[in-house]
């Protein structure tokens, strides 16, 4: 018997998943191998794996290696010199991922139906283990659902690094995976610069775990926020210069990646609100009414004159699409299902927000060290949990100070710090923090759009909320 065309390339460190495994060798495709990639660093996942491929008589294969350099594409790296060019395809798949039986035989009918195509990336669904992952996972589906699809004909087509076939001789041709956190959007890149597509298969669907709780979103959104960083100033450069890619591509490639800065355009909101506010507080003309006569009344006019200009509509309307525009995609659900998806917006936009400070240090670190530490999502063998005192300290004074200057932003922003600590140690399984996570944004409404919005806007969110927990 011949080496089979097609590989399925298991990652996994310290979180492998035997339901996961189980479904990769249930496919009904018959020319395909299974490989573990194990990375696992603890003596007894490392066990947990081993002890599997002996339930299942050696239907699979573990690939380990010496040093963990690289992060996760280092493992796939690693894994391509072991197997060399001896498959045409590989289908990379993460821990909790679950695929279906014939997701494997699909994916490889849209590949060789198309010619030019560097991989092709399957939709996903969610699945959740706790009722953290249920309240914040209603995002997901709709992502996939109406996100992507218009990708393949306008704009940039993602690798979200799992449940996605790649072309081996693609990949290597652009020297495999780039060696950086966030390698899925770093590869699409290289093979986009080299002239191969990406293709989203929209009627494939996997299965995928929400993060189970607070300390893991963060985790994540940490990775995100860091390998984000790292691909636009090593690899997004060369990615902005090449001739091969259109400019509407470049432009998607780099708004999307700012939305995981959102927390800070907020913040940025912010301090130009209050910078008006204290050159109105100190205009000194302000009580007299008098032409300015001296330099330094000219000046201060002018700063005022200045920070009114930033805080006029443009700035509003920038500040809307920022927080905004992540959520035009639940708009047909909501249309659906509003009582489900607007409290879903509403305690999002609370979580997001409550993430500012980390959002600030993730940036910070990786702007003063250009290090990045990955630690997988799911990885068991990590205990460290921040207990978040230092983010409900800061958050009580920004509370205390949006009270004494009346300003509604300052509020969103102090309460949604002040529940870190609650989030942390309670991960939604207190029912009624769903609902005390709707109020930072209801506050940010009434900022924007002023208090009567605002009242109509927590009327219908509170009706909504009440029948929800009827």
């Amino acid at each position: 018997m011949g080496t089979p065309g097609y590989a399925i390339l298991y990652t996994c460190m310290n979180d492998m998943n035997p339901a996961g495994v189980a479904a990769f060798l249930r496919q009904d495709y018959t020319a395909y191998r299974l490989y573990v990639l194990d990375d696992s660093t603890a003596t007894d996942e490392i066990e947990r794996v081993d002890a599997l491929r002996r339930r299942w008589s050696g239907r699979f294969d573990v690939i380990r290696r010496e040093t963990r350099t690289g992060f996760k594409a280092g493992n796939l790296n690693h894994a391509l010199r072991e197997l060399g060019d001896s498959y045409k395809y590989i289908c990379v798949v993460d821990a909790d991922e679950v695929i279906p039986a014939d997701f494997l035989r699909r994916l490889v009918a849209v590949a060789e139906a198309r010619d030019g195509l560097g991989f092709v990336q399957a939709a996903h669904t969610q699945y959740s283990t706790s009722r953290h992952a249920r309240l914040t996972g209603d995002g997901i589906d709709p992502h996939w659902r109406y996100f992507l699809p218009a990708r393949n004909r306008f704009g940039f087509v993602h690798f979200y690094g799992h449940g996605a076939l790649l072309n081996v001789k693609a990949v290597l041709s652009v020297g495999g995976f780039p060696e950086v956190v966030s390698e899925d959007i770093a590869l699409a890149a290289r093979l986009r610069e080299a002239g191969f597509r990406g293709y989203f298969a929209s009627h494939v669907t996997s299965l995928e775990e929400c993060p189970p709780s607070y300390e893991a979103f963060r985790r994540r959104s940490g990775k995100i926020l860091a390998g984000t960083l790292q691909f636009l100033f090593q690899l997004f450069p060369s990615f902005l210069r090449s001739s091969r890619v259109p400019l509407v591509e470049k432009i998607d490639v780099l708004v999307s990646a700012s939305v995981m800065y959102l927390p800070i355009f907020y913040l940025m909101f912010v301090f130009l609100l209050h910078a008006g506010i204290l050159c109105a507080g100190t205009d000194p003309l302000a009580r007299t009414g008098t032409q300015p006569s001296t330099g330094a009344q000219q000046s201060a006019l002018s700063i005022r004159a200045g920070v009114d200009a930033m805080l006029g509509w443009p700035t509003v309307a920038l500040v809307c699409l920022t927080i905004f525009a992540p959520f035009v995609y639940l708009i047909p659900n909501t249309l659906r299902n509003p009582r489900k998806v607007l409290p879903y917006c509403f305690r999002m936009g609370a979580v997001h927000l409550s993430t500012c400070l980390a959002t600030l240090g993730a940036t910070y670190r990786w702007l003063t060290s250009r290090r990045n530490c990955f630690v997988p999502t799911g990885d068991r063998t990590y205990h460290r949990k921040p207990n978040g005192r230092i983010e409900c300290v800061v958050g009580l004074s920004i509370v205390l100070m949006s009270l004494f200057v009346g300003s509604p932003c300052l509020g969103a922003l102090g309460l949604s710090l002040m529940m870190v600590p609650c989030l942390m140690s309670s991960d939604f399984e207190f029912r009624k923090a769903s609902v005390f996570l709707c109020v930072p944004m209801l506050l940010t409404l009434v900022a924007l759009f002023g208090p009567s919005f605002g009242l109509v806007a927590m009327s219908g969110v509170l009706l909504g909320l009440g029948f929800v927990h009827l």
